[in-house]
């Protein structure tokens, strides 16, 4: 139960304003999230999102990286028992991995891959975490933090990241910009097909008319998709005359008779249930492990 009212506090306390893991959204600099969900999250709107394995297990090896940092280093780190709220931007608010000793922005993360992360030392790492941390240092008023990364499980990098006043200033811009929606009762525009299909849900069966702009838009796409039905015939061929010259071999290598160039292996098929056959034989049992799922809008063009 007292988990329970922690992580209701928690949610409740990044309803108040922008957070560091919200940053790079909200300035359209996410793989994972857009502006709109974080808007519809701070509404109280959004779907709830289940915590992946790769969160619990974050979770679970930050209390690890951070004695690891304490004992490589000698500095001392403590995590405050609240999010941080900035004095200049106050929609700005932050909860900090730690804070060490000597003024300095703490953050530990976990990474199956080493993608995004460059030499150890450097502040080159992904641009997710480049914006939470700025954004982080905007809150503290601090200088300069350090990511620790355990990669694959790996033992821990450092990286170091110095305040970048450019870059600040964008995200204050945009983050500005965007609680002001939040305020307002106005969701952002859509970026994604997710998006629109989260705000357009119904339709009314009616038509509307394309003005200039829309027809302009239909134009651009219809050519898209030429180009992109033309470079997949292109695809094919290539494919096509590639395997031909591989023919039964498995492996095809550069000149010195070791560097793959690629592959064509026998794969054991997959199995699929005749959902046909187990209906019309046994209707029952096919009613019984039946799922219907949410109704969907489809986009065709004509």
């Amino acid at each position: 139960m007292a988990q329970k009212q922690n992580n209701e506090h928690w949610h409740a306390m990044r309803r108040q304003g922008i957070g560091g893991s919200d940053a790079a959204p909200v300035v359209g600099l996410s793989k994972w999230s857009t502006p709109l969900d974080i808007y519809l999250d701070k509404k109280g709107e959004r779907e709830p999102v289940d915590e992946t394995w790769e969160m619990s297990r974050g979770k679970a090896l930050e209390p690890l990286l951070r004695q690891h940092y304490a004992d490589t280093t000698g500095r001392e780190v403590f995590v405050p028992n609240e999010p941080l709220k900035c004095e200049k931007y106050p929609f700005m608010i932050y909860n900090p991995d730690g804070l060490s000793n000597d003024n300095r922005l703490q953050e530990f993360k976990t990474a199956a891959y080493g993608s995004g992360w460059g030499v150890e030392g450097s502040d080159d790492i992904p641009t997710e975490y480049i914006i939470q941390v700025q954004h982080g240092l905007i809150v503290t008023g601090l200088e300069i933090a350090d990511v620790t990364v355990s990669i694959a499980g790996n033992e821990p990098k450092y990286f170091i990241i110095k305040e970048d006043k450019e870059l600040q200033e964008m995200i204050i811009e945009r983050e500005h910009d965007f609680w002001q929606k939040v305020l307002d009762s106005t969701p952002p525009d859509p970026t994604t097909n997710q998006d629109v299909a989260k705000i357009y849900k119904s339709v009314n069966g009616e038509a509307i008319v394309a003005d200039a702009g829309a027809l302009a838009l239909l134009h651009e796409l219809k050519g898209i998709k030429n180009q992109i039905k033309a470079l997949e015939l292109e695809k094919e061929s290539y494919e096509v005359q590639i395997k031909n010259y591989m023919k039964e071999n498995e492996v095809l290598v550069a000149e010195d008779g070791v560097t793959k160039l690629a592959t064509w292996k026998r794969q054991k098929g997959s199995t699929r249930i005749d959902s046909k056959l187990l209906k019309a034989q046994s209707p029952d049992i096919y009613d019984l492990y039946s799922k219907t799922g949410d109704p969907v809008r489809r986009f065709l063009l004509k």
